[in-house]
């Protein structure tokens, strides 16, 4: 099984005293500027991040949910008993109480000073920036708990073929439940100062969002409506290969190991066998080192004692 990331965005106007990535974009000269700066004193805005980022809970994005864990479980249910074997390992469950953590993120909020082409999902270059008038941001929501999973399968004997790949987003009741709850913390945002005042709004005061976005929704059903139709992959796949036993669909051991096939073992982001909070190249760094010392034939021991040798007292 496979799980990629959904990300939720929903561009919105900006006024233009507030240049965006349009800016560079619409203006040659403005670009040629911005990549002197860089160049010749590491300042501008190629110099800083490009998104600003950070995780909620539950408990922060819907803080007055009623009955949040009985809901919760009742989509659970309700989504076993007409799929009973889509999760052998019993993920699901874990994935449950984790949403009701208050210190477990439901998803990742990321801010983008750039507009979107929603209708160009296929390549982050088709994607960003905007193509309408003026400037733009994008505001939106990725899950960190995803129970839907998709696949992905060798269509061709012919090695330079790309596979058929299906992330089957929100396949999952749960997780479109979640993202539209997630959206909508995320739009409570621009009625905040500072952002309330940088936004375009029409005459009567709702937000400018791109022709391809839609109205912004307000209530939950919109929500699903919307993300349902906004929806791109923010990447990170893990899961094909899962660590876990055999019989619950399990494709490594725990020392990476393939089941049933000698001298073969899997050190990649597909081993892991639920996804991580946020971004997953620390992750893969660990299990790399961790390989290592397995095919060296090192136990935790040796490490603490080859770490300690290392030391200067």
């Amino acid at each position: 099984m496979l799980w990629l990331l959904p990300y939720t965005d929903l561009p919105q106007g900006v006024k233009d005293e507030y240049p965006t990535a349009e800016a560079l974009v619409q203006n040659p000269a403005v670009m040629q500027q911005a990549l002197e700066a860089y160049i010749t004193h590491k300042a501008g805005p190629f110099a800083g991040a490009p998104t600003t980022t950070g995780f909620a809970s539950l408990a922060k994005i819907e803080p007055d949910f009623p009955n949040a864990e009985s809901h919760i479980q009742s989509l659970l249910e309700d989504f076993r008993s007409k799929h009973p074997d889509a999760d052998p390992a019993g993920r699901d469950t874990l994935y449950g109480r984790q949403l009701l953590n208050p210190k477990e993120a439901v998803c990742q909020i990321v801010m983008l000073p750039t507009g979107a082409q929603m209708q160009n999902p296929e390549s982050a270059s088709g994607l960003f920036p905007s193509v309408e008038e003026g400037m733009w941001c994008t505001i939106g929501a990725c899950s960190t708990r995803s129970l839907s999973r998709g696949s992905v399968h060798i269509n061709s004997s012919d090695p330079t073929a790309y596979p058929t790949i299906d992330p089957a987003y929100f396949s999952h009741p749960l997780d479109l439940d979640m993202m539209a709850r997630a959206l909508l913390h995320c739009i409570s945002f621009t009625s905040v100062e500072p952002l309330a005042s940088v936004l375009r709004r029409d005459p009567d005061g709702n937000l400018i969002t791109s022709k391809t976005a839609g109205p912004v929704p307000k209530t939950l059903q919109e929500a699903k409506t919307f993300v349902q139709n906004s929806t791109v992959t923010e990447y990170h796949p893990v899961g094909t290969c899962a660590m876990l036993p055999k019989e619950k669909g399990g494709v490594v051991d725990a020392e990476l190991k393939v089941h049933g096939v000698e001298g073969l073992r899997v050190v990649d982001a597909s081993i892991f066998p639920t996804h991580v909070q946020g971004n997953i190249v620390s992750l893969v760094y660990a299990v790399a080192e961790k390989a290592a010392d397995l095919i060296k034939g090192l136990d935790g021991m040796d490490v603490v004692e080859r770490i300690d040798s290392l030391r200067v007292d």
